[in-house]
């Protein structure tokens, strides 16, 4: 039987038997251990599977190992993020001073396929999930994992950023010093949507929120979208913009080319802040403004999260942990009261 197929006929026994397909799996995998289950549901998921010659593949059963004591992490092979590096590092930190190894892995986060384990292990560490269905594997395992700066499913557990937090605190930095004409800058989408980040569709939602809160005018959606140059162009000759708020680094330093090729002035003419702070943004002629991640704690925050999953201590409603970032002022924001 397939993977595929397998992970039908696990979906087909849930809904016949009327319950998830985690709870089928658990049943059939005689998987005990923080986990209770009413007899009636077990014997109706076993006459279920055994009416439809359905045996779980035991390779699938043994990548699950209760005395692994090996973390896998994966790593995807072209992120560069400092601040993801950092957070890896405090958690390699932590799980070993608990007795656990860690073991890597490049990934892609375009490719299902390059999320795969030849061996048992305990737990999992992923970076930057955007698509749950590349949880899809641990979860069917039952592998406990947590993922940073992205989102989990029932398995598993997530630190990510305050992005809510993380945005009021730039917009009303950049109001507290006089700024009323502010625009948001992401640059033109090129990935797909299911390859998106989520912090992608959140910033731009939160900073409309905070420029109504304040009652600053908005500027129009799709200027955000544009290329450097026809964005910086557009937005100072049609809606005299006195800041600009950056998506992250990346389009921070694009949109300082362009001003430079424009003779705008950084931070006379404009000021400019950017959502995350990578490198070099602090080491530029104008050091630039932006809202600096934890990264220490983002990780030490994921080690402990994991290791109570491994425990079976972390209820549900404490999976999800957001951590605000802090605000570095920079030369790239002047006071214009």
């Amino acid at each position: 039987m397939t993977r595929t197929s397998a992970k039908g006929m696990l979906q087909s026994i849930a809904e016949q038997a009327g319950c998830s397909p985690s709870t089928v799996s658990r049943v059939l995998n005689g998987c005990k251990k923080g986990f209770s289950v009413k007899r009636e549901l077990e014997e109706r998921i076993l006459a279920i599977a055994n009416s439809l010659d359905y045996h779980p593949n035991p390779f699938l059963r043994v990548m699950r190992a209760n005395d692994s004591k090996i973390i896998a992490i994966f790593d995807p092979a072209t992120n560069s993020s400092e601040t993801l590096h950092k957070a890896k590092a405090a958690f390699i930190g932590c799980i070993r001073q608990a007795g656990y190894l860690d073991t890597g892995k490049y990934v892609s986060l375009y490719n299902q396929e390059s999320y795969t384990l030849p061996f048992p292990v305990a737990a999992a560490l992923l970076f930057d999930i955007s698509d749950t269905s590349f949880l899809a594997f641990l979860e069917r395992r039952e592998i406990p994992y947590v993922v940073i700066n992205g989102i989990s499913r029932e398995g598993g557990a997530a630190i990510r950023h305050d992005e809510a937090q993380n945005v009021r605190t730039a917009i009303d930095y950049l109001a507290a010093t006089g700024h009323r004409r502010i625009v948001y800058y992401y640059g033109c989408r090129q990935e797909a949507p299911s390859h998106r980040h989520f912090s992608a569709e959140q910033r731009p939602e939160f900073f409309r929120e905070n420029l109504r809160r304040l009652k600053l005018e908005l500027p129009p959606d799709e200027w955000a979208l544009l290329k450097p140059a026809a964005f910086l162009k557009t937005v100072r000759e049609e809606f005299s913009a006195d800041a600009v708020v950056c998506y992250d680094h990346a389009r921070t330093l694009a949109i300082l080319r362009a001003a430079a090729e424009q003779e705008v002035r950084i931070p006379q003419e404009l000021s400019l802040l950017s959502l995350d702070d990578e490198y070099p943004l602090d080491q530029l002629p104008v050091p630039v403004a932006a809202i600096s991640a934890s990264s220490r704690k983002m990780g030490e925050t994921a080690a402990e999260l994991l290791l109570k999953l491994l425990d079976n201590r972390l209820p549900p409603e404490e999976r999800c942990v957001k951590a605000a970032g802090r605000l570095m002022r920079r030369k790239s924001v002047i006071c214009r009261n």
